[in-house]
């Protein structure tokens, strides 16, 4: 016969059942019924079989038992009907991602099977998440489940374009989805669960299709790379790719005139450089025979718009080649200039030229004044009272004893400059008559501004200001589109007709375009622009031609390029110069008079041990530098002055950045 007893535990049950039936725990036989462990509810409910035999004898009661401890020595607890387990496994582990409970022995001894959630997973016991850390006591019959964090997978492209939109570049980049399960742990009573992150599939890949939308949307449309393209579609690892790439403007080259022949033209003296100048070769004379090649005629090139990676167009600069200007003794014969006489090669403001030489032994009473056009060479004196002017170049071997020398081309007087005047340099003529029409343009425009204003007055401001513009240009100002037109024709043979002058002219004074003129304040820009062109042109009139000289004494000394002293230098005399004024040997005197350069000023020694004033000026940006200057030296630079107070060597003298004169020296 076999009997039931109910219990919230097993040892409850198998408790009640001993004392009913006079029989130790150990002995009884039983099977389990019902075993439900929820939070809310606990039952366990056993079957305990053949009741009968424990009222029996002592003999088959005390064989039973012996039977049933042989059982139990054998591992093996009966646990339910169908279920016969090992107590080897006991406990809980984690197997292939699942969680498996084994009691085995711990159901019989009454030994506690705990489980600890970990991050990343939650833990479901019974369908009740586990919010806490643990532990918690769990049976084989519960019903253990889990669900474990998740990472979506990544599929992002990013495009930049560069500022000037002439590159562009994407990022793609992705990644794929992730999931948490559980870790594989091996069988224990308390187990610690632990997650590991599982890789999953990775997102589809970006279609060439797809990408060029993309690129169209942010207005990437040509010089695409595909072949860049579709490697970083392909690879994905986040790395910005070069993808789009635009066709940058080529510029029109000018025609341009290869010189073959050394013309005179000088080198810029910068007292900054480091560079080494031989000063004494700096000058030089060249001859070139009827026939010989001068100069060689480089074809310019039409250059090609751009386009940038949006595809907008980038306009080359259109330059339009100056016809190519020759002046006397020279031909045009295919790209190549020649020589149609003998004589001395030029180049005054881009026009090549042959002059003719003069060759003279010494100008004197018997010679008489000298003027010819071209070169002039003086093998000897040029003597008391005399004048030698020349057109170009000016050599002479010996002295100038109280004459005037003037020339349009460098001056090169070998020895000595004595109470004599020396002029070199001359204007440009085109320039000239190009400011002679621009002062004629900006007065007439002065005068429209002037009438504009009094017809808008008397009008009541009722007509436009185009209006009234087109009206006074029509009737009283007719040589306003003569002039006009006349300041573009020499702008564009100039090479210079993107100025703001004849911008301005081309869209608001030509034509219908004076309908465009919308306020007095654009006539008076126009004027504005004039004479700002107006003061440009002064500044570069002249053309530069340097003097070189051995010695001068009690002379003015005048230059449009350089002035170069060769030999013992300067006494009482007044020298200026457009550009630099370079002594040559540091032993070189500068005693007395004034020295004035536009740029800098190289000296060797300057005044004398008795104080002799001497005075040297630049502009504020120049810089005075000699090897030796006495007390009384005076140093300016624009309206500032400063005097030398104790003879000095090694001197640099400039302006510094707070407007205060430098001198920098070691004492004597």
């Amino acid at each position: 016969m076999n009997r039931t007893y109910v219990g919230k535990y097993l040892d409850e049950c198998l408790n009640n059942a001993s004392k009913e039936l006079n029989v130790a725990e150990e002995d009884l036989n039983y099977k389990i019924i019902k075993d439900n462990h929820s939070f809310i509810n606990k039952k366990v409910e056993i079957e305990v079989m053949d009741v009968d035999l424990y009222s029996s004898s002592s003999n088959n009661h005390l064989n039973y038992t012996e039977d049933f401890t042989k059982d139990v020595a054998k591992k093996r607890v009966v646990i339910n009907e169908d279920n016969v387990i090992n107590n080897d496994e006991n406990g809980v582990k984690v197997e292939n991602g699942d969680v498996v409970v084994i009691e085995g022995l711990s159901k019989v001894y009454k030994e506690q099977i705990t489980i600890r959630p970990c991050e990343k997973i939650k833990l479901f016991i019974n369908g009740e998440l586990c919010s806490e850390k643990g532990p918690y006591e769990i049976t084989q019959s519960d019903k253990i489940d889990y669900i474990g964090e998740k990472i979506e997978q990544v599929k992002k492209i990013s495009v930049n374009i560069s500022v000037d939109k002439m590159k562009g570049y994407i990022k793609v980049e992705y990644k794929p989805a992730y999931v948490y399960k559980l870790r594989d742990k091996p069988m224990a009573k308390d187990l610690i669960l632990k997650a590991m992150k599982v890789e999953e599939d990775y997102p589809k890949k970006y279609t060439l299709t797809e990408i060029k939308e993309i690129l169209r949307q942010n207005k990437i449309t040509d010089g695409i790379i595909y072949k860049n393209l579709i490697e970083a579609c392909a690879l994905g690892n986040g790395e910005e790719t070069l993808i789009a790439e635009g066709i940058s403007a080529i510029d029109d080259t000018p025609n341009e005139i290869k010189v073959l022949f050394d013309i005179g033209e000088k080198r810029i003296v910068n007292e900054n450089s480091n560079e080494k100048i031989d000063y004494r070769n700096v000058y030089s004379i060249s001859s070139i025979s009827e026939g010989q090649v001068l100069a060689e005629i480089i074809q310019g090139k039409n250059g090609q718009d751009g386009k940038n990676i949006c595809g907008e167009v980038l306009k080359k600069k259109t330059v339009k080649s100056r016809p190519i200007k020759i002046g006397d003794g020279c031909k045009v014969e295919g790209n190549s200039i020649i020589a149609t006489k003998t004589g001395r090669p030029s180049s005054k403001n881009g026009i090549l030229s042959v002059n003719s030489l003069y060759n003279i032994q010494d100008v004197d009473i018997k010679s008489g004044n000298i003027f010819f056009v071209g070169d002039v060479y003086i093998k000897g004196n040029v003597k008391e009272g005399m004048k030698v002017k020349s057109g170009n170049s000016l050599t002479i071997e010996k002295n100038v004893d109280i004459s005037t020398i003037v020339a349009g081309g460098e001056i090169n007087i070998k020895g000595s400059v004595i109470k004599s005047t020396v002029l070199t340099g001359q204007v440009d003529m085109e320039k000239k008559m190009y400011l002679e029409k621009l002062n004629e343009y900006k007065d007439i425009i002065s005068k429209l501004i002037s009438a504009v204003e009094k017809l808008n007055e008397s009008s009541n401001n009722s007509k436009k200001i185009s209006e009234l513009v087109k009206i006074l240009i029509e009737n009283r100002y007719k040589s306003i589109p003569k002039l006009s037109l006349n300041i573009i024709t020499h702008s564009i043979c100039e090479d210079s007709d993107n100025n703001d002058l004849v911008s301005f002219i081309r869209s608001k004074m030509m034509g219908l375009n004076l309908s465009k003129i919308e306020s007095i304040e654009d006539l008076r820009n126009l004027e504005e622009l004039i004479t700002n062109e107006i003061e440009l042109l002064e500044d570069n009139m002249i053309i530069p031609a340097d003097i070189y000289i051995g010695y001068c004494q009690d002379s003015l000394i005048k230059s449009t390029g350089n002035i170069i002293i060769k030999d013992k230098g300067q006494y009482v005399s007044n020298l200026t110069a457009l550009n630099d004024i370079i002594f040559l040997r540091d032993d070189s005197v500068a005693r007395g008079g004034v020295i004035s350069a536009r740029g800098n000023i190289k000296l060797g020694i300057v005044g004398s041990p008795s104080g002799v004033t001497t005075k040297l000026e630049v502009l504020q940006g120049g810089i005075i530098t000699a090897k030796i200057a006495y007390s009384n030296t005076v140093f300016c630079f624009g309206e500032r002055l400063k005097t030398l107070d104790v003879s000095s060597k090694d001197i640099k003298a400039y302006v510094n950045k707070e407007g205060e004169i430098i001198i920098e020296k070691f004492v004597l």
